[in-house]
């Protein structure tokens, strides 16, 4: 009996995954194509952190915009905390 409810849902998971395979890749931004080269995305910067309480350090990657905006948002933080209330 199980092997009858199992059936339609993967017929439905094997036609889902097929209709994704048929997707179009997405359009290139039309500045990049105007230029005639290709979009470059931003490499990962990967630092090695230790979180607190652990002795084994986690390695951490994320874009140059990501870590300046996580520095900027840490900065900011710190002086709210700082400020009187």
């Amino acid at each position: 009996m199980r092997k009858f409810k199992a059936l339609p849902v993967a017929g439905v998971l094997f036609l889902a995954s097929a209709a994704a395979a048929h997707q179009s890749p997405p359009a290139p931004p039309a500045a990049a194509a105007a230029d005639g080269q290709r979009p470059q995305t931003e490499k990962p910067i990967c630092r090695s952190e230790t979180p607190t309480g652990s002795r084994f350090p986690k390695r951490v990657c994320h874009t140059k915009a990501e870590w300046s905006a996580m520095t900027v948002d840490g900065a900011a933080a710190l002086e709210a905390s700082r400020r009187p209330r």
